[in-house]
């Protein structure tokens, strides 16, 4: 009646991610219309179902953002492992409300990518109704708030050291969306290394954008305009890094020679791409593992107000950087 396939039917059925929001609700609606009830495997961990909130913007298009991606398999991984359902919702940061978001309640939520906007929307509905919760890659300093994250400003801040410790002395900055706290934080990284190496910042260098190739590349075509250019670009994601190199390429600036770049995220394109990319390696997968066993954790202890866990970064140096002479 639904016009899918079975198996398409039993993951709806059994919660699992990977399923068009617009046929996940006609399954749905199919199933209710029947008055089908479905008993969940004798093997699932007391019926829990993990709900994975996550922007429509990026989730219709997650294959674009590697990193989220990777985050993504670690909480689908993790629950296979806990013998847990889980569900990616999509939500839209201008009509959040709680009929949208509770239609088919979940047992814990899992916040990832959110803007600082989605979370001020998403985390009182979330705790009004008494949700365990963990927001993936945010500081948020609440005694209610739980997290998984890694210390964007320090990793940040450690690499861009490191690479003025190699003698570039003229850096610029290419960012993906501002509203984003882990934009927010990789950027004061980077301004905060400048300031302890008494580096001048020069505001014209320092871009935002979003977190695809396009933004990196038209970037890249910015600072081809410019008469003096840097001779490092840190930026914050691979994919802006990817962009980034092929739009300075297709304008005759040598990478590294001219123009050393840093990626953010180590995604797996980034040892393969030419020149192989220098990167901020983030335990991405690990992350979205994390993020289910802290749920987890707070479903079997309700007494326990948030869990906070914070994981370590590496700087990887390839290719796309070279020391300045």
């Amino acid at each position: 009646m639904a016009g899918v396939s079975l198996a398409t039917a039993s993951r709806v059925a059994n919660g699992y991610a990977y399923v068009q929001e617009e046929t996940r609700q006609r399954v749905l609606k199919v199933m209710h219309d029947l008055n089908y009830v479905y008993t969940y495997r004798q093997h699932s961990r007391r019926n829990v179902r993990i709900g994975i909130l996550l922007p429509k913007q990026i989730g219709t298009n997650i294959l674009l953002h590697p990193n989220v991606h990777a985050v993504m398999m670690g909480i689908v991984t993790q629950c296979n492992n806990e013998h847990v359902m889980n569900s990616m919702v999509m939500v839209d940061g201008d009509s959040i409300c709680s009929e949208q978001l509770f239609e088919h309640p979940m047992s814990a939520y899992i916040l990832l990518v959110t803007s600082q906007r989605e979370e001020d929307r998403l985390i009182p509905l979330l705790r009004a109704r008494n949700y365990p919760f963990v927001i993936v890659n945010r500081w948020l300093d609440h005694k209610y708030i739980s997290y998984v994250n890694v210390d964007d400003f320090g990793a940040s801040l450690n690499a861009t050291l490191r690479m003025i410790d190699q003698g570039h002395l003229a850096l610029g900055f290419a960012n993906g969306n501002k509203e984003l706290r882990h934009s927010i934080y990789r950027l004061e990284g980077f301004v905060a290394a400048c300031k302890q190496r008494g580096i001048p910042i020069h505001d014209e260098w320092i871009f935002h954008g979003r977190y695809d190739e396009q933004s990196g590349y038209q970037i890249a075509e910015e600072i081809a305009g410019f008469n003096t250019r840097p001779t490092l670009m840190m930026t914050s994601s691979d994919v802006i890094a990817v962009g980034l190199i092929n739009g300075l390429v297709d304008h005759g600036i040598r990478v590294p020679e001219d123009i050393s770049v840093v990626g953010y995220g180590d995604a797996t394109m980034a040892a393969f791409f030419r020149p192989t990319l220098t990167t901020v390696r983030m335990p991405s997968e690990q992350l979205g593992m994390e993020a289910v066993k802290s749920c987890l954790k707070l479903l079997d202890n309700p007494h326990i107000h948030h869990i906070k866990l914070a994981m370590d970064c590496e700087l990887i140096e390839r290719n796309s950087t070279q020391p300045v002479l």
